[in-house]
């Protein structure tokens, strides 16, 4: 959503320039903006620098299917991995190497 671009934004400022490794977690009742699958966010928002890889990890099951297409429709210039448990995410995160494959 709006606010998960926007926090990216402030990741990248706190930790400087360059590509990031991301780690974004959907808790449950997640409010998804359905609108947000219509564009690639990344273009609209040129101004963030590209990540590394992000890590997805999502509790609100039915949010999850429509992350899988939006990755879907536009693919990304980075590794993305969804994930069961931050615990998980941050494992692969720690030990990915930037592959370009959402899983």
């Amino acid at each position: 959503t709006s606010a998960i671009i926007a926090q990216g934004m402030r990741v990248r400022h706190h930790h400087g320039n360059g590509p990031a490794k991301v780690l974004v977690v959907f808790p449950e009742h997640t409010d998804f903006n359905t609108q947000l699958m219509l564009h690639d966010q990344h273009l609209l928002n040129d101004k963030m620098d590209p990540a590394q890889t992000l890590a997805i990890v999502c509790h609100e099951f039915g949010l999850l299917p429509l992350l899988r297409l939006y990755f879907a429709y536009y693919p990304p210039q980075f590794a993305v991995q969804f994930c069961e448990t931050e615990e998980e995410a941050r494992c692969w995160l720690s030990s990915s190497v930037g592959s370009h494959a959402a899983a």
